[in-house]
């Protein structure tokens, strides 16, 4: 009797030891692939610094790839949330994941110039997708899960070409539309101002962000382009038909402060006879 009590707590320990060893590889490669992830997400509004210049159509398929495969995902997090609701819930994310799917084969016959539509539409599907979860579980503004609203917004920041208004297009109907839905469910004020001051406070963040990043980026652009310069004054002309000089352009659109001073040929022909002889 002895001999099998012990036998069932060694096979016990052990199948704890294997849980534990199974759950902790699970954590180092959960906490792997989150880092290089939000790694990948926070180095790509930053072009100019990182080097990755790549098109908005190749961030935009980026995008799509990434809510494919993590909007039907976070369905294992809804099941724990939300069990009565699974079904729902369920045509919920597969519609949105569909949508997707579709907005990323209609992506290659586009060009760039009119790929907002598109950018508009697909994030507008994925954050309505969200706020209806908030409001099939009756929960609304008390819902945690307007924090997916916020990763919405921050995953918009890697549209770093999209012309400042088009993004405050953007911006706007993510934010308004999780507030139109989830107004038609009954809140309390604590709630209500929560997701003001949340999602107000990060929207403005964003979009000063993005204004930056855009316009050194354009800046960047500008100064790498051709640049019509006049071959005897050597003054530049600007996009308005304005000649400036070199240094008041380049100072104009990248803020880089000349100093003077004069090189060894040009002092010859200037000062020769007052230059030592070596």
């Amino acid at each position: 009797m002895k001999c099998e009590r012990a036998h069932e707590e060694r096979q016990f320990f052990h199948e704890l030891t294997e849980i534990a060893r199974i759950s902790q590889v699970g954590v180092v490669w959960c906490r792997f692939w989150i880092q290089n992830t939000a790694w990948g997400l926070l180095t790509i509004p930053f072009p100019s610094i990182w080097g990755l210049m790549d098109s908005q159509k190749r961030i935009l398929r980026l995008i799509l790839q990434l809510g494919i495969i993590l909007y039907p995902a976070f369905y294992v997090l809804d099941l724990a949330t939300y069990p009565d609701y699974k079904i729902p819930i369920l045509i919920i994310r597969a519609s949105v994941t569909a949508y997707l799917a579709l907005c990323y084969f209609l992506l290659a016959p586009l060009n760039e110039k009119r790929i907002f539509p598109l950018v508009l539409s697909a994030f507008g599907a994925a954050s309505v997708g969200v706020s209806l979860i908030c409001v099939v579980s009756g929960q609304g503004f008390a819902s945690s899960y307007f924090a997916g609203i916020l990763e919405i917004v921050l995953l918009s920041m890697a549209l770093y070409t999209l012309a400042p208004k088009r993004y405050a297009i953007l911006i706007g109907v993510i934010v308004a539309q999780h507030f139109l839905l989830n107004w038609f469910v009954p809140w309390e004020y604590k709630n209500l101002l929560t997701n003001i001051y949340t999602l107000g406070v990060i929207s403005i963040a964003v979009l000063l962000v993005h204004s930056i990043v855009y316009r050194i980026i354009k800046e960047n652009e500008r100064l790498r382009g051709l640049l019509p310069i006049c071959s005897k004054c050597k003054k530049i002309r600007d996009d308005k038909g304005f000649w400036h000089q070199v240094e008041e352009y380049i100072n104009t659109h990248s803020g880089i402060e000349f100093s003077h001073g004069i090189c060894p040929d040009c002092a010859k022909k200037l000062y020769g006879e007052f230059l030592p002889a070596n």
